[in-house]
């Protein structure tokens, strides 16, 4: 038992990083319901991912303020859980063992956050009307 008590004193605080991450993850996926309702949502085939209008409404959430903070909240959280993982020895060999997942992740995330936009207005309605 006494050999655990390093990883043991580190569990609340990964309790409430993992609560604090889930709760970002949901508000994501919030924001997006939001958006999708104030867009129109059942009136409209929205749910098609071959739809422009789906597309327009996916390509216009990540250029929203809100929405990109919350995905900087969840990358930065990651970050500091990743970190404080490392310093845990009992959990170092696991961070390290899977760099590659880590690093495609965060590149993911950066992604996220640092939208680049199509080189085409999206938000035209013969856009919105294609269907792909």
């Amino acid at each position: 038992f006494c050999q655990h008590l390093p990883s043991l004193k580190h569990t609340g605080f990964f309790l409430v990083a993992n609560y604090v991450l889930l709760l970002f993850c949901g508000s994501l996926t919030a924001i997006f319901f939001f958006k999708w309702i104030r867009c129109g949502g059942l009136r409209y085939r929205m749910w098609s991912f071959g739809n422009g209008e789906y597309l327009a409404l996916t390509w216009n959430l990540e250029q929203e303020f809100v929405y990109r903070v919350v995905v900087f909240c969840v990358l930065v959280g990651a970050i500091i859980v990743l970190f404080v993982l490392s310093m845990v020895q009992e959990a170092r060999a696991a961070v390290m063992g899977s760099y590659v997942q880590v690093v495609v992740v965060f590149i993911s995330m950066l992604k996220l956050v640092f939208v680049t936009p199509p080189s085409f207005d999206y938000n035209d309605a013969r856009f919105r009307a294609h269907t792909f």
